[in-house]
């Protein structure tokens, strides 16, 4: 079994803090264990992002219509980033994903490496 900072290492699952896994958490989704307290400290706004050579090879889209023309990288299991995505039309389902990964970090990166279009933290992006 991996430790918890393996774990974290290899997934976007959040520590279990009841566990003693962490003292402290930072998340983007409200907990969902009961026992903890939780203060909402800040929105974090959500941007779409490619590679500049992926734009130039396959054009840059002007409505959330136009991305059904084009790759994206989103979310493999997580619920709570499929949830986001599910209004924004057939385009951003699972199903369609060029890549789909749990990992914020392997999305980026493939963002930057030209594989398609991906969500991303507007500050990181």
């Amino acid at each position: 079994m991996a430790t918890p900072l393996e774990r974290t290492q290899l997934c976007s699952e959040p520590a279990n803090l009841l566990s003693q896994e962490a003292d402290v958490a930072l998340r983007m989704v409200a907990p969902r264990q009961g026992a903890l307290v939780a203060k909402k400290v800040s929105p974090v706004a959500i941007g779409l992002y490619a590679a500049l050579d992926y734009l130039d090879r396959r054009g840059n889209p002007a409505t959330i219509e136009d991305l059904a023309d084009h790759d994206l990288i989103g979310s493999d299991r997580g619920r709570a980033d499929l949830a986001l995505a599910e209004p924004l039309g057939p385009s951003f389902a699972r199903e369609r994903f060029a890549l789909a990964t749990d990992s914020h970090p392997a999305q980026v990166a493939a963002a930057r490496a030209g594989v398609g279009i991906a969500p991303v933290q507007v500050p990181i992006g």
